[in-house]
């Protein structure tokens, strides 16, 4: 009754300060889902379920909707029932009893305006002293955007074979490797895939959800292989790569210092994920080639022992 006399818009932002399990904002995306449903001339079937939804219904989610509570429990119960209703994006956040430590007071301009976040995680000073830790280490840097081609997502297929093409998920990317052997095959090859996402020697694959921050470089085992819509395709410009190494790229993106600037950005409900945008926007120190060229004989150091034990 409270929605429809609000009677909230698509344009509109909705903000529950004490959104306890979150009804009212489940209701209120309900409601301006009907409106655009109407809109686009869709059916408006029992809209508490996981069927999919427009484009425009996910970005008024994603964009427009926040919900915040101190308790723990009551925001998980949120996040669950925001789930089930076929959301999956709301911004359903914990908001923390700040102490000394770990208090960042921001003007109102600094934050929101400055970032579009109103959840006090994303403000939490270990987040502000990882980013300031690289700008102050001494190598210049950059944002991982600026380095790389667009941002790809792989291609999601579901039905596994017995036989046909290795399909690399996020459980197979772990430890700076990719478990290429026990992938599981799908009955279909890149030909089949309508994206730009086959496979080169030196790309990178990054985890995007769930498991998200996991990165590993493609070698010449993998790329007959396809990636599954939860693992970004990564590639360096052909620029970058004279100066750039894709070892070091994704040894960073396995870090601690990454991993502070990804989970300062991820969003979901039971999922956590991160968007192309954020990974874009990610900072990375730029240390020169020589030295990256150590760290990348290192690493492959690293993994021949691990496969060759005896060989210590």
């Amino acid at each position: 009754m409270c929605v429809q006399m609000l009677n909230p818009q698509e344009d509109e932002y909705m903000i529950d300060t004490v959104a306890g399990s979150s009804g009212f904002p489940v209701h209120t995306i309900f409601h301006v889902w009907r409106q655009i449903l109407n809109d686009e001339g869709l059916s408006t079937s029992h809209l508490f379920s996981l069927e999919d939804k427009p484009p425009r219904c996910k970005e008024y989610v994603e964009d427009k909707v926040f919900a915040i509570d101190f308790d723990e429990k009551v925001v998980r119960v949120a996040r669950t029932l925001n789930l089930i209703a076929g959301d999956g994006r709301t911004n359903v956040l914990h908001l923390r009893q700040s102490t000394e430590e770990t208090v960042a007071v921001k003007s109102f301009a600094a934050s929101f305006l400055s970032s579009g976040r109103l959840d006090a995680e994303y403000y939490q000073p270990k987040y502000d002293q990882a980013e300031e830790a690289i700008k102050d280490c001494g190598f210049p840097s950059q944002n991982l955007g600026s380095l790389i081609e667009p941002i790809q997502n792989g291609f999601d297929y579901r039905e596994y074979t017995e036989e046909g093409t290795p399909y690399i998920r996020v459980g197979d990317v772990k430890n700076g490797q990719i478990n290429f052997e026990n992938a599981v095959k799908i009955p279909i090859t890149m030909a089949d895939v309508d994206k730009p996402v086959g496979l080169q020697v030196g790309d990178i694959l990054f985890t995007r959800k769930g498991s998200f921050g996991n990165s590993a470089v493609v070698t010449e085992l993998e790329i007959n292989g396809i990636i599954s819509s939860e693992i970004m395709l990564v590639r360096l410009t052909s620029i970058s790569r004279q100066e750039i190494l894709p070892e070091y790229v994704s040894l960073f993106l396995n870090s601690k210092f990454c991993y502070l600037q990804v989970e300062r950005r991820v969003h979901g409900v039971a999922y956590y994920s991160i968007s192309q945008p954020d990974l874009a926007n990610l900072l990375i120190p730029l240390l020169p080639k020589p030295q990256q060229q150590k760290i990348a004989e290192k690493i492959k150091s690293s993994f021949s022992l691990k496969l060759n034990p005896n060989n210590c």
